[in-house]
């Protein structure tokens, strides 16, 4: 599409990378994904991705619990903008809370990853697999 978005005529799907991993998620539905590395988020990630009920989230978690919560919430914007399709991001207006995600938290090589999608039916269908090369 105009804004990026891959399309394909018999099913839908969504790719992310990170850090040497890809996720690819395919569906009958409108799907998006996202994956990333954990490592630290950088200071004041905060007030450029998270919107209001997201901020009063975060302000009740302490140490590792708030970079996991800001790591995941970044996941999920990333899986709703590819879901939709939209051109621009605008993450701390994008709302998470209340949203339904498939999510997986797992280790590859040493390194743990953040694993997240969306849409129609998404958690109740998915499959991780982990296949190398």
């Amino acid at each position: 599409s105009s804004n990026g978005k891959w399309f394909c005529d018999r099913f839908c799907f969504s790719i992310s990378h990170s850090a040497g991993v890809v996720a690819v998620c395919i569906s009958e539905n409108a799907v998006g994904v996202d994956c990333q590395e954990i490592k630290p988020v950088k200071d004041g990630m905060e007030n450029k991705i998270l919107t209001t009920s997201e901020k009063d989230e975060l302000a009740l978690l302490s140490g590792d619990k708030r970079e996991e919560y800001l790591l995941s919430a970044w996941c999920k914007k990333e899986c709703l903008l590819k879901h939709s399709g939209e051109g621009a991001l605008h993450a701390s207006k994008r709302e998470t809370v209340g949203v339904e995600f498939f999510n997986k938290k797992i280790e590859i090589d040493g390194k743990g990853y953040l694993f997240f999608a969306c849409g129609e039916g998404i958690t109740q269908n998915l499959t991780l697999r982990k296949i190398e090369f």
